[in-house]
């Protein structure tokens, strides 16, 4: 075997790896996610019941709050060394203020650290596919 073919055939398996892993983190967040809906609502919303069922947009909409929470964080209080971190949040999650974010950093560890996971997988995922679109021109 050439090392072109050596190359092809790793850059392939690593293509399923990670789009594997990232189904796998994506079902295990949305698992995660359906389990505590009612306590993620209460967190994002003010509101237990704004959804009562997890479909794919409503799995959309609450899989973006780790990383709103995580960005707004790190400009605010790291990059800008502001007190405040959310004084005008996000339309989407208007509810959420600092006493919230810190309710998030301490209770739900676990959803923060199977999405950052999610998220590395997809974003991995991505590149390989660009390297293989690459190396195949």
């Amino acid at each position: 075997m050439s090392n072109s073919q050596f190359f092809y055939n790793v850059i392939n398996i690593l293509n399923i790896l990670f789009l594997f892993l990232y189904l796998i983190s994506m079902l295990i967040e949305r698992t995660y996610i359906k389990r505590n809906l009612s306590r993620i609502c209460k967190l994002s919303f003010d509101n237990e019941s704004y959804f009562t069922k997890i479909d794919l947009g409503n799995y959309m909409v609450l899989s973006f709050l780790p990383i709103v929470i995580q960005i707004g964080f790190l400009r605010e209080k790291i990059i800008l060394k502001r007190k405040v971190v959310f004084p005008n949040p996000p339309i989407l999650f208007s509810s959420i203020n600092d006493e919230k974010m810190d309710t998030f950093f301490k209770k739900y560890k676990s959803w923060l650290y199977i999405s950052n996971l999610k998220w590395i997988f997809g974003f991995s995922w991505f590149f390989i596919i660009g390297v293989i679109n690459l190396y195949l021109k």
